[in-house]
């Protein structure tokens, strides 16, 4: 497939700074990040769930799982699967990082180095459950070819990259 640095994505963080090579992410820091991005996903699904709850209410449906309509039931299953995706798309759209990412320093850009679009990012939301939920077999994938891409990149034609730590800017003692 090509050595390792032949395919790293090279970009920067500001205009006046030359670009600078990344490295493709990892599974473990790739899985840390998802850690965070879920206790954010548990608070909107939270939310997320008393809205569901309230419209519910608000057009006669019973609160007793057991007792709600079938239809009602896949509708907020679907609703709930559309705000998990619209969170990952819009911030791999704007910026290419959710809060986990940032907070490990990861960016989902093209194989070129540049920002991904819509069709990539919901690409990316349609496969990785199945990666995920098959035994994580998606981030088994790193592992497996040389560009170490998990299934997911490779399918939808992105990549996880590793963002270089920033500069500490020194200040100087006013005198």
């Amino acid at each position: 497939m090509g050595n390792h640095s032949d395919t790293s994505p090279s970009f920067s963080h500001s205009p006046s700074s030359s670009p600078q090579p990344v490295s493709i992410a990892g599974p473990f820091r790739r899985i840390a990040a998802l850690g965070y991005d879920l206790l954010l996903l548990g608070g909107i699904s939270l939310i997320y769930g008393a809205v569901a709850l309230a419209i519910g209410k608000a057009v006669g449906v019973p609160v007793e799982q057991a007792q709600q309509p079938l239809l009602f039931s896949i509708a907020v299953q679907l609703g709930w699967a559309g705000v998990i995706a619209s969170f990952y798309c819009y911030f791999w759209v704007h910026g290419g990082q959710t809060l986990g990412m940032r907070a490990w320093r990861l960016r989902l850009v093209t194989p070129e180095g540049q920002p991904v679009r819509t069709i990539q990012a919901a690409k990316r939301c349609a496969i990785s459950p199945f990666g995920v939920l098959l035994g994580g077999i998606g981030y088994w994938w790193c592992w497996l070819n040389s560009e170490r891409k998990a299934l997911h990149d490779l399918l939808s034609d992105t990549t996880v990259v590793c963002l270089p730590k920033p500069e500490k800017k020194t200040t100087t003692p006013s005198t």
